[in-house]
């Protein structure tokens, strides 16, 4: 059975002492079709050991789906960024999240497996950090994105960057859902 598709169920019961007596009932049902964008943010290299951060948790600020680290200059750090469907029906999403600025370097990486090294043959940063980057997920699956955060040298110490990462629903633009990645260059003692 797909979303939208009606399911019709059939019950019949006879009596055991006069089969000639029956009685029926019907049933049709639909499976709600529902689109649902579902971000989760890991550190990167953390799973399965890691906590994921943002499971069933949805909304466009990062509140309870945020990872946060702290980052040498000129030394990448990486998060993951698990794109779920929890929706009903196979769905496209367009994550979008922002480019590089202030001496911040920003790339994103589109990935298979949340321990991949990312590589230069999948950087997607062109996309995510112009229009959108469109994936399609089934429903219950998934996919992942790496997000690489440096500091340059012109970024003082004690400066914190924040990626605001957000997927909307293709098949209906009112779901969204966003995960926040906050990078903090060391202190120098």
């Amino acid at each position: 059975v797909y979303a939208g598709d009606p399911e019709s169920l059939l019950v019949t019961a006879t009596s055991q002492a006069d089969p000639e007596q029956q009685d029926a009932v019907r049933t049709v049902t639909t499976v709600i079709v529902a689109h649902q964008p579902d971000l989760m943010v890991f550190p990167f290299m953390s799973v399965p050991e890691g906590h994921v951060c943002g499971n069933n948790v949805y909304n466009l600020d990062g509140t309870d789906q945020t990872d946060r680290y702290t980052c040498q200059i000129n030394e990448p750090e990486y998060s993951t960024i698990v794109v779920q469907n929890d929706g009903t029906v196979s769905d496209t999403y367009n994550i979008v999240g922002p480019q590089s600025s202030d001496g911040w370097t920003i790339k994103y990486y589109l990935v298979t497996e949340p321990n991949t090294l990312p590589g230069v043959q999948n950087e997607v940063t062109s996309s995510v950090a112009r229009d959108g980057l469109q994936i399609t997920v089934a429903p219950s699956a998934y996919t992942y994105l790496h997000v690489e955060v440096m500091p340059e040298r012109t970024v003082p110490l004690d400066t914190t960057k924040e990626i605001l990462v957000v997927a909307t629903s293709l098949g209906d633009p009112e779901r969204q859902d966003a995960v926040l990645i906050r990078a903090h260059t060391e202190v120098d003692f």
